[in-house]
């Protein structure tokens, strides 16, 4: 299987971090006062699951473009945790031109 075209390479996605944690890290750990998440792992047979099932869904209503938006969150904070970040992922649709 050739590479996707929308591969970035590893020096980029490391500029990318880069950034990230220079120009949002450091007010987020300044607001929270602790350093927050800033990485997910999830395994590729928890994707592929996920993504069989949006798959599946999406035939089942008859979606041709099916898509995965992500999106940030936060745990609520208890007496013993951080209220930490956590990302999640949703199934869309693409929108319909409008006329």
């Amino acid at each position: 299987m050739a590479k996707p075209n929308k591969c970035i390479s590893v020096d980029v996605a490391k500029s990318l971090q880069e950034k990230w944690k220079d120009t949002r890290a450091i007010e987020i750990e300044k607001g929270q006062g602790y350093q927050d998440t800033r990485e997910f792992w999830y395994s590729l047979e928890d994707l592929q699951e996920y993504l069989d099932y949006v798959k599946e869904q999406s035939t089942a209503q008859g979606i041709t473009k099916p898509g995965i938006r992500i999106y940030f969150g936060a745990y609520p904070k208890t007496s013993t945790k951080k209220s930490y970040a956590t990302l999640f992922l949703a199934p869309t649709k693409e929108k319909s031109a409008i006329m």
